[in-house]
């Protein structure tokens, strides 16, 4: 269950409009802006005080965040396994161990959130954790396991209801809490501490559990009988020897002994070893009736009871009737319906089959609803009778009416396991989208994540197994994730790193150039230029190396001064190792290395690496301008440079590379002459 959505208002003033705009998944960003004026749209908003607003549905609230994180390794590795194999897995009758492991892994995550959430004292988060525990665990009994001995679900349910007794029976009572409240009372009320039988709710409690299968806490409960205390204690009750005894006898002796003799069709150890149990169902039900008929003669054995105190011979009583399958007195025990249809099915149909009985169960369960309930039915209830039915369509419907998107996402390789109708049903293709339920819900919950900064990591995984719209998806939500402008790129490499693992190069390149422009423009020019390099936008790369060149003309048309080097040699120094070698970036590059080259040959060197320093400088002379790398608007400020290479003494060029420098500096002049703006006319008045 999701967050409860309000009613968003935005504002919007007379005369101005709304601009509406898709956010990353569920999400849309409105901001008031100004009506356009003379058919020309303003570009400011309408009041200094307006701002974009995000309208948001089907967000994940913070504990199922929690959820989704913790559970989305185990999804991955389910899907992993199916594809390992070219055939597919799930019409395999070994896939459903696949799933009982996934299913297993993620109700351990709800155990521990659980926890969490109590110990914050969070109700709704609580409440909400525990629902969509509730269900996955039955979920689990039904459409997987399906039984663990034979097909037979009591114990199942008997195990489910102690976990979940909190939230199916609105916290009315919880097994571990009734002994230690039941001891606090005893605690504040000392008249009790030597006969604990006495004290208010002390038997009810008994009958309860014992409806419910709870044994162990009934035995501990019973122990706590003054009649079962030690002999140091029994000192000051020495007159009333033989009512304790008598006592003893019917506790002891008659309650305690069936209870530890009761049948059980428990699932074997870890070791092999029946669970305390029956593992057979044809020595189940043989022990079971003898067991019963041992509880009917019990009852009718007056001596037993002769001289025992009321309070404790009803106590007992009424413990034998509930453990022989009294319906009146397990009503009269059970505080809900769910309560009651695990205590029929524990003391009165302990055979019952999830599969072969299922319109047997539900008739039960509208039985229990009806005694309990008045035959209301809220969502919790419509969902379990669902899952009794094994109605796949009807489970996925209120699931995703009820429990959010991330639970019906992860429901649908479960409920694929109920029968080849479910992976029929699931797999169909929709008509009103093309897609199936499977990628319908999947595509539901990815809007969900990608709504949130911190999930839209997880999208890619569900989207793998989106085959009509899982791609375009993919790179609609990679396009509106948030990769950052300021110091900070963690997000932008997060999304970087996402579109490399999913081949997305068109998105790759873009987000490079966009967080390559805001990194420069907000004064982080390295890493700004990093992300250009990364995103091989060499447009953008040329622009800024040509800012970066700033030369002034003369407008008389002779020669330039040699430009600032400082800001260019930063420029190639940020552009690192994987800079562009050619256009205006190279020229850069091969203009800053000339400048260094030329100041070498003027400082006093050895002839060695003079004649090296010359050389070099030679080379990348006729590389800039012989070779034209250089713009030819540059020819002319590199000739002045290296006028003093043309002078020295020695020559440093021939003669045919000399004509050639020449022939370029006159193409340079004739161009710019050319390109030249034309002169007034004489006599025209120029305008102010």
């Amino acid at each position: 269950m999701s967050e409860t959505p309000e009613l968003a208002r935005v504002p919007c003033r007379p005369g101005a409009r709304l601009h509406i705009a898709w956010g990353s998944g569920n999400e849309l960003k409105v901001c008031e802006v100004a009506q356009k004026r003379d058919d020309r749209p303003v570009a400011q908003t309408s009041g200094g005080d307006s701002r974009v607003q995000r309208l948001r549905w089907g967000i994940l609230s913070a504990t199922q965040r929690q959820v989704a994180c913790a559970a989305h390794q185990a999804y991955v590795n389910l899907q992993h396994i199916r594809r390992s194999t070219e055939e597919d897995l799930r019409a395999s009758p070994d896939w459903w161990n696949h799933v009982l492991e996934y299913m297993r892994t993620i109700s351990k995550t709800f155990a521990t959130k659980c926890e969490e959430v109590d110990a914050q004292q969070d109700s709704h988060a609580t409440r909400e954790l525990l629902l969509q525990r509730a269900v996955w665990e039955i979920l689990e009994i039904f459409f997987v396991n399906k039984g663990a001995i034979d097909g037979i679900v009591t114990e199942d349910m008997v195990g489910w209801l102690y976990r979940n007794h909190q939230l199916l029976c609105q916290g009315s009572r919880s097994a571990p809490s009734i002994r230690q409240n039941l001891e606090q009372f005893m605690v504040d009320h000392p008249e009790y501490v030597s006969q604990p039988e006495e004290a208010p709710g002390y038997w009810e409690s008994i009958w309860g559990m014992a409806a419910l299968g709870w044994m162990d806490e009934v035995e501990q409960l019973l122990r706590l009988h003054s009649a079962l205390l030690p002999p140091a204690d029994l000192l000051q009750t020495q007159a009333l020897h033989p009512v304790v005894e008598k006592q003893r006898d019917v506790v002891q002796g008659c309650a305690l002994t069936l209870l530890e003799r009761m049948p059980r069709m428990l699932p074997a150890g870890p070791g092999g070893e029946p669970g305390g149990g029956y593992t057979s169902v044809a020595e189940f039900s043989r022990k079971w009736e003898v067991w019963r008929d041992v509880i009917g003669r019990e009852l009718a054995n007056r001596e037993l009871w002769e001289g025992c105190p009321e309070g404790t011979a009803n106590g007992v009583q009424t413990l034998l009737k509930v453990l022989g399958g009294d319906e009146y007195v397990l009503d009269s025990c059970c505080d809900g319906w769910v309560e009651l249809l695990v205590a029929e099915l524990l003391h009165v149909h302990p055979t019952l089959k999830a599969h072969s009985n299922r319109t047997w169960l539900t008739e039960m369960t509208a039985l229990c609803v009806q005694r309990k309930n008045g035959g209301a039915m809220g969502p919790l209830e419509q969902l379990l009778v669902a899952v009794f039915d094994l109605d796949v369509q009807e489970v996925v419907r209120l699931s995703s009416c009820y429990l959010g998107a991330w639970f019906t996402a992860h429901l649908t390789e479960p409920a694929a396991t109920a029968g080849p109708h479910a992976l029929a049903l699931l797999d169909a293709t929709l008509p009103a989208n093309q897609a199936t339920q499977r990628e319908h819900f999947l595509l539901q919950y990815v809007l969900a994540l990608a709504s949130h900064p911190t999930l839209c990591h997880l999208a890619p995984a569900y989207l793998a197994e989106c085959p009509a719209y899982g791609r375009a998806t993919l790179e609609a939500v990679v396009a509106r994730m948030p990769a950052g402008g300021g110091a900070d790129d963690r997000a932008a490499t997060k999304v970087l790193q996402l579109c490399q693992a999913h081949g997305l190069k068109r998105q790759e390149v873009q987000l490079g150039r966009v967080v390559g422009m805001a990194k420069w423009c907000a004064g982080h020019r390295a890493v700004g230029l990093a992300w250009l390099v990364r995103a091989q936008d060499d447009a953008r790369l040329q622009a800024l190396a040509l800012g970066a060149l700033r030369v002034d003309f003369p407008r008389d048309g002779g020669i330039p001064p040699p430009p600032d080097v400082s800001e260019m040699t930063r420029f190639v120094q940020n552009l690192g190792p994987q800079q562009p070698t050619s256009g205006m970036v190279g020229f850069l590059r091969q203009y800053c290395n000339l400048r260094a080259a030329l100041a070498e040959t003027k400082e006093d060197l050895p002839p060695a690496r003079a004649r090296a320093a010359l050389a070099s400088a030679k080379d990348l002379v006729l590389q800039l301008v012989g070779a034209k790398l250089a713009p030819r608007q540059f020819w002319a400020p590199v000739l002045f440079e290296a006028v003093h290479l043309l002078e020295a003494a020695a020559p440093v060029f021939s003669g045919e590379e000399t004509q050639a420098l020449l022939a370029r500096l006159q193409e340079a002049q004739l161009h710019r002459l050319r390109s030249a703006p034309p002169a007034p006319p004489a006599g025209a008045v120029r305008g102010g």
